[in-house]
């Protein structure tokens, strides 16, 4: 729009255009004129039972101001004029210049006003010397970049506003349902409007016919006229009358500018009907782009799903991989807690007659109706071969009188016996193990080897499960529904209640004679797990673990 006397309105059918120029006054606007403005964006509206509309947005006045707001110039159904109706819509639609504008047909009701890009500042900078440069400021703001304004056509003969989607409403679900709801209701709507035309359609098919009609009649026309100028030539020469001639020739001239108007009719009407077969087969090719277009964002969004569903997975194993070893901790944790608390009651009824460094205390086992026993490793200094003398000292609630002088008067404990230890580490059949310490290690090792147990073989697993459960290392149950995860829990669970080194070996021992008996990769995996325990018990607590890799 160029000036304020001055708008275009564009009316009639998509291939049938007819510009006007509207002057102040001629619009019935309830006293709204328009503003001058440049380096705005328009397009056309044009629905199937709707008189065709101008949507103008946004541009820059003769200030270089922002014009911030929609108009809609459309003829009014109601008075028969051409009418002018503002819009109202948020300036992050309206707020821009240079940008661009187009109009999709949802449905014959409604359009979708589709704004994309422009800027959204101007001014002059002052670059030094006096002069100014023009500074332009684009969108980039995601949100406004690209958005969508949905009018519908109401009953009343009038466009509102529906919606406005910004950037991140168009990455919603919501207008995935709501774009895919309008394409399916588009398609039928252009598939009945090939197999059922509307009555604008017939309107326009009657009326080529009817000009195909008159294009025929007139050719017979020409040739007659022919016919007869060829014979009043004829009669001419025969007749020198200059009356007969003339009339002939008026007749010929007459008849050959009824020709040439008939022919000009169907000849803009034949173009017409081009420009709308041009304008339908523009249209067929975007809603194949957007057909393909969508199966493409569908095929994304199925790999991204299965890359999630993936993804889970992985972590559903590795939360189940970590509440084992979790449980396995506290499972540890409480057991030392309860010695802890077990030695520290001694502790407090005994009392020792000897100076040392330090006290290793070890289990103490029984029933509560047991007499308590404790055990103490005292290193021996200053003499020739360094050795460590162990004490096995037994609480007597009621103790007798003491005859044996050697004995403190003061302590209500008896030293029942002694065993010391070479500097070589090796300890004497009677020496003292904790059981506890052989377990966390033999735990520990059994973590490091967990994902090679986990991952040999499914075929074999049955096979191993029938060698467990003879050995009565798991239930039946576990055996009916086996895997090497249950197999680990229940040597694991089996192993917690064992509370001498013997008898740790023998759990042990039976487990890996399972996997050897299996032979194959289960035979490597158990003589691996086998030396490993061996090594670290040696290694830690500086004793060794009786078990047969080759059983």
């Amino acid at each position: 729009m160029d000036t304020l006397s001055s708008q275009i309105l564009e009316q009639g059918l998509v291939s049938r255009l007819h510009w006007e120029s509207i002057k102040k006054g001629s619009i019935f606007s309830e006293g709204l004129w328009t503003k001058e403005r440049y380096n705005h964006a328009s397009a056309i509206i044009n629905g199937d039972s709707t008189s065709p509309a101008l949507v103008v947005i946004g541009g820059r006045d003769y200030n270089n101001q922002l014009v911030t707001e929609c108009l809609l110039l459309f003829d009014n159904i109601t008075t028969g004029q051409f009418s002018c109706k503002k819009i109202p819509l948020p300036e992050s639609v309206t707020g821009r210049y240079f940008h661009s504008l187009t109009a999709v047909t949802m449905s014959p009701h409604c359009v979708w006003i589709v704004i994309v890009g422009g800027y959204e500042e101007f001014e002059w900078k002052d670059v030094g010397g006096g002069v100014k440069e023009p500074m332009y400021t684009l969108i980039t703001d995601t949100d406004r970049l690209t958005m969508i304004v949905e009018l519908v056509y109401i009953e009343a003969g009038e466009w509102i506003v529906q919606s406005v989607l910004d950037g991140n409403d168009l990455t919603s679900k919501k207008y995935q349902e709501k774009y895919s709801s309008y394409s399916k209701t588009r398609t039928w709507w252009m598939d009945q409007l090939i197999e059922n035309p509307t009555e604008k359609e017939m309107k326009l098919q009657r009326y080529i016919q009817s000009l195909h009609e008159e294009l025929q009649v007139a050719h017979q026309n020409k040739v007659s006229l022919q016919e007869a100028l060829t014979e009043a030539n004829k009669q001419a020469k025969v007749d020198d009358s200059k009356t007969v001639k003339s009339e002939k020739l008026e007749e010929v001239l007459k008849a050959q500018a009824q020709l040439q108007e008939e022919k000009q009719i169907i000849t803009e009407d034949n173009e017409k009907l081009k420009a709308k077969v041009d304008d339908y087969e523009v249209y067929i090719t975007e809603i194949e782009q957007e057909k393909r277009k969508a199966e493409e964002e569908k095929k994304l969004i199925e790999e991204e799903k299965e890359k999630v569903e993936e993804q889970y997975l992985k972590e559903k194993q590795i939360t189940k991989e970590l509440k084992t070893k979790v449980a396995d901790n506290e499972l540890y944790t409480a057991r030392l807690m309860k010695e802890r608390e077990q030695w520290s009651q001694i502790k407090e009824t005994s009392t020792i007659g000897l100076q040392f460094n330090y006290l290793i205390p070890s289990m103490v086992y029984g029933s509560p109706d047991a007499v308590p026993t404790l055990h103490y490793s005292i290193p021996l200094e200053g003499v020739a071969d360094p050795v460590s003398l162990f004490i096995r000292r037994s609480l007597q609630r009621n103790p007798p009188p003491s005859t044996d002088p050697t004995t403190s008067s003061s302590s209500s404990n008896v030293v029942h016996e002694s065993t010391s230890v070479s500097s070589t580490g090796g300890a004497s059949p009677s020496a003292t193990v904790d059981v506890n310490k052989v377990k966390k290690v033999i735990y520990d090792v059994l973590v490091s080897h967990y994902d090679g147990l986990t991952s040999l073989p499914m075929e074999a697993v049955p096979d191993l499960a029938n060698k467990l459960f003879t050995l009565r290392l798991v239930n039946n149950a576990v055996r009916g529904n086996p895997s090497i995860e249950k197999f680990i829990d229940e040597f694991k669970a089996g192993l917690s209640f064992k509370r001498k080194l013997p008898k740790v070996e023998e759990h042990c021992q039976k487990f890996l004679s399972s996997f050897i008996a299996v032979s194959g990769s289960y035979a490597n995996a158990a003589e691996a797990l086998g030396e490993d325990w061996m090594e670290a018990i040696k290694n830690e607590l500086g004793i060794d673990f009786n078990i047969d890799i080759d059983a």
